[in-house]
């Protein structure tokens, strides 16, 4: 209990020390493993846009798409993956830098999805699905002026996967996918 209050009373003084501003926009480059039991790793690039309420408090969002198609598919994902998310973002500032926590509900899609096999001849007919997401985690940014910083997230994005019918059901569930990510906010 001690030693979180002597933590508090060492970031409290200096939470007003960084610099913000109300609005940050800049590129993203997201790397996010989707589809883990075929480990599909997706590197994504977007962008970002926050509204910063006040020193603490911020609503975050982004739109990311991948640059390469997966290699496989299943009736969940594949393809191209579309990426968006918005929500909270909690900041603890620095001089020269942020620690953050962020919790963005959002959407993913997917172009790729299979939706039926056919026999004869055997043809694979894919369609574009959506599906929930959920970002939790946190980061830290990194001020180079007060107009340009750095930011770098680490996460889970949480992707509910609805209930399959069919020959084979499955019930519906969530999928943990383990999320980097690292980009340029030009703040105004």
């Amino acid at each position: 209990m001690k030693s979180r209050f002597l933590l508090l009373l060492l970031v409290v003084p200096s939470l007003s020390a960084q610099t913000y501003t109300k609005w940050e926009i800049g590129p993203v480059f997201n790397a996010i493993f989707l589809n883990k039991s075929l480990n599909q790793f997706q590197p994504q690039i977007g962008g970002r846009l926050t509204l910063n309420f006040s020193k603490f408090l911020a609503v975050d969002s982004e739109l990311t798409s991948s640059i390469v198609s997966q290699n496989a598919a299943s009736n969940y994902d594949g393809g191209y993956a579309l990426l968006f998310l918005c929500g909270a973002k909690a900041t603890a500032r620095r001089k020269n830098f942020a620690l953050f926590a962020k919790a963005r509900p959002g959407l993913i899609s997917y172009s790729g999805a299979i939706k039926s096999l056919i026999n004869v001849p055997p043809f694979v007919i894919t369609q574009r699905i959506g599906e929930f997401a959920m970002d939790i985690g946190g980061g830290i940014e990194f001020s180079a002026g007060r107009r340009l910083g750095f930011r770098y997230d680490f996460g889970d994005t949480i992707v509910h996967q609805p209930s399959l019918q069919g020959a084979f059901p499955l019930p519906s569930h969530n999928v943990n996918n383990f999320q980097f990510e690292t980009a340029v906010a030009f703040r105004f």
